[in-house]
């Protein structure tokens, strides 16, 4: 854990609202995309990362420094979705590339490299979706945010052999589901 890290954790201990603002800023985009990729609704993401902060706040004292922050906020935010996906089972939607979408497009491609790319993305961020959730999350978890194996255990609460599984066969599935999409980088 980093030397800023631990002056903002004490900080945040001595109920300093500017550092909570600062942990808000630093880490919202980041708990927002991981809410949205595994709920696929802005809005629900939206009131799933003010939660994920709300309950981080509230549960402050329970961070042991067993973990980065970033590791023990991820934590939080798998608690607070599944909470949400056991209150509303089956009323999830796949999210539309229009939501996805946080960048502009690349001014120099060519219109239909664009919609190539467009429409490549869309097909795997719906088939991810389609992916049963133990896979999506250490998919997510891995190449999304950018967290180790060792982190996605903690965020998780598995073994590090369960991560590598996990992340292979949900590789494989994804490769499977989009078979008959991509062939060498392009669409069919």
């Amino acid at each position: 854990m980093s030397f800023s890290d631990l002056q903002l954790i004490r900080r945040l201990r001595a109920n300093n609202r500017l550092a909570f603002e600062e942990v808000i800023e630093k880490h919202y985009q980041a708990v927002f995309r991981q809410q949205l990729h595994f709920c696929g609704q802005r809005e629900v993401a939206a009131d799933l990362t003010q939660e994920t902060f709300v309950e981080a706040w509230t549960s402050l004292n329970s961070f042991a420094y067993k973990s980065t922050f970033r590791t023990w906020l991820y934590k939080i935010a798998v608690r607070v979705r599944y909470r949400w996906q056991s209150r509303s089972e089956g009323k999830q939607e796949a999210v539309s590339l229009g939501e996805m979408a946080d960048t502009l497009p690349d001014l120099n491609s060519n219109p239909a490299e664009l919609i190539q790319r467009r429409f490549l993305r869309q097909q795997v961020q719906d088939e991810l979706y389609r992916l049963p959730s133990p896979y999506r999350e250490a998919l997510v978890l891995f190449y999304v945010q950018d967290l180790k194996y060792q982190e996605i255990g903690v965020v998780l609460d598995i073994p590090l052999g369960t991560v590598k599984s996990r992340l292979h066969e949900g590789l494989h599935r994804l490769r499977v589901r989009l078979e008959g999409v991509v062939e060498n980088g392009a669409v069919k």
